[in-house]
């Protein structure tokens, strides 16, 4: 007897099985744990991102955006070179100013070239469309401003020029706020052809000097820069009517 009892001591007993784990509301958890959940969780959420927004770092170098950063600093360097030129029309042809023409008919193409590669090349970005307008616009008032300092411009076109892009600015930000966008319209667009076309006339005929083909090409490019002013009043009017029933 002794022996049997000192047996069913030696032998361990099987352990109970356990219950299986309760998942616990949040609310019904110690505020400790409670939060570790909510972190890890937002760990996890975190760390996945939707697929759309995988390769979007990747969207803003695009070839058109490169094209149009560079039209921006060419804009700065040609401001830069403009500051050190004084026209002198009694001294004849003017290498600087002839160059400083070509200079700007460059970065007047990148308008064109930068469109051109985002429509064809499928890689239009938001960044691009709000840089784009910025780099025209730029460019444009900062030659502007140039042949105005030189003499050749009246103050008038620089008012009614900034007058026009501050007045479209405010529209697009009202436009905005409703969620909606106007697309630029085919006036605007020959504003823009007009205005840097009479630019380049007036530095070419600036860099000829005297002579008859100079006083031709100054000529032209004033007639150019009528048309470009009276166009931008006109887009301005255009832009004002799109834009006048979001005011309601």
């Amino acid at each position: 007897m002794d022996d049997t009892r000192r047996q069913r001591r030696a032998t361990p007993r099987a352990p109970r099985p356990s219950a299986p784990a309760r998942a616990y509301p949040e609310s019904s958890l110690p505020r400790s744990e409670a939060a570790t959940r909510r972190e890890g969780q937002a760990a996890h959420t975190s760390t996945a991102r939707p697929p759309e927004l995988e390769d979007a770092p990747t969207k803003i170098w695009t070839a058109a955006n490169y094209v149009t950063f560079i039209r921006v600093i060419g804009t700065f360097l040609w401001v830069l070179s403009a500051t050190f030129m004084a026209p002198n029309v009694e001294a004849g042809f003017s290498w600087p100013i002839f160059l400083l023409a070509i200079f700007f008919a460059l970065i007047a193409f990148t308008d064109s070239l930068d469109g051109y590669l985002a429509r064809s090349r499928d890689e239009v970005t938001d960044i691009g469309k709000f840089m784009d307008p910025i780099a025209d616009k730029l460019i444009c008032i900062a030659a502007l401003l140039v042949l105005f300092g030189w003499g050749y411009l009246s103050i008038w076109v620089l008012v009614i020029v900034i007058a026009r892009e501050l007045l479209v600015a405010g529209l697009r930000m009202v436009v905005a706020s409703k969620g909606e966008v106007v697309a630029a319209s085919t006036i605007g667009k020959w504003k823009t052809g007009f205005t840097m076309g009479a630019i380049i006339g007036y530095l070419v005929g600036i860099a000829l000097g005297t002579g008859a083909f100079a006083t031709v090409i100054l000529a032209l490019s004033w007639v150019a820069m009528v048309a470009a002013v009276v166009l931008t009043i006109w887009s301005g009017v255009d832009y004002l009517l799109l834009c006048w029933g979001y005011f309601s």
